[in-house]
């Protein structure tokens, strides 16, 4: 089963109902009707148990209903290496379309899961708040500026 990486306050907006939409540079990795993984970041915290970075939640029994152990050798494992055993939440891709970066419209940027920050004013727009944010994550020649094709991915908590 394949997995997809996003910063923890997009895990908990993809949670909340308010992310379900995201955008990725490169090839399409994901295919409409496809389920996959959440992948989190996840730490030790004793000889037998480990939580998630995101709420200390314990990983403890999984979908599989078999317990989780921890099997390496540091007390932290990075979101990128957390394998499929310790997931907990699954997403469904609905809708998959190819489009340029900056096509990206208000009601999109909202379903990107972006909040306003506190002083909105001096960012009044969910699209303008999208932009910087992108600009946070994405470097040259992804960057906003250079309006890169992307993939629009339209996801679904699954139960």
């Amino acid at each position: 089963m394949k997995g997809i990486l996003f910063k923890p306050e997009m895990i908990q907006a993809i949670v909340e109902g308010r992310k379900t939409q995201t955008r990725r540079v490169g090839k399409s990795r994901y295919r409409i009707g496809e389920i996959i993984y959440i992948k989190e970041a996840i730490h030790r915290f004793n000889f037998e148990y480990a939580s998630y970075d995101l709420d200390f939640t314990p990983v403890m029994f999984l979908r599989t209903a078999n317990r989780f152990h921890w099997r390496w050798t540091k007390d932290k494992l990075p979101a990128m290496f957390q394998p499929y055993e310790a997931a907990r939440y699954f997403i469904k891709i609905t809708d998959v379309r190819a489009e340029r970066l900056q096509e990206i419209t208000e009601q999109d940027a909202e379903e990107e899961g972006v909040t306003r920050p506190p002083n909105y004013s001096l960012v009044p727009h969910y699209r303008e708040w999208f932009k910087y944010l992108w600009n946070k994550i994405n470097k040259p020649p992804y960057d906003w500026q250079s309006n890169p094709w992307i993939w629009r991915y339209v996801l679904a908590l699954e139960p």
